[in-house]
């Protein structure tokens, strides 16, 4: 995997902070209280991605798919029906799941998922920009 590419690439963006997280090991607690303040959740297909119910409304959440992985319905529309913006990756790369499942050789293009997130983010900050919390307007 080009996860430490791919991490590395993510913190040159201005602005934001990068974390990464195994949500499996921690309390539900601790899940809550992090992603209540993450605007953007990235990550590898898999059932973690449930924990987008946790999100604020407006988050956005990127889902990296293996190459030929089925394309379920269940994440894009679990995020639009909480108010969060739902894209897809899907890596060129030819990926083997092992005996246990796990993807082997997961590798992604860093360039186009990084240009993915700038474009995420831009749509991002252009819809908070529709709101004003001034009260003088």
């Amino acid at each position: 995997m080009n996860e430490a590419e791919l991490l590395a690439a993510l913190r040159t963006i201005p602005d934001i902070h990068v974390q990464q997280v195994e949500l499996g090991t921690l309390p539900i607690k601790e899940v809550v209280l992090l992603l209540e303040k993450t605007s953007l959740f990235l990550g590898y297909h898999g059932a973690g991605f449930d924990n987008m119910v946790f999100l604020p409304r407006g988050a956005a959440v990127l889902e990296i798919l293996p190459k030929g992985t089925a394309h379920s319905p269940l994440y894009p529309s679990l995020a639009h029906r909480t108010g969060k913006t739902f894209t897809r990756y899907v890596n060129n790369n030819d990926t083997r799941q092992d005996n246990l499942g796990h993807y082997a050789r997961l590798e992604v293009d860093v360039d186009a998922v990084l240009k993915l997130v700038k474009a995420m983010l831009r749509v991002q900050a252009a819809a908070m920009m529709r709101y004003s919390f001034d009260d003088n307007v």
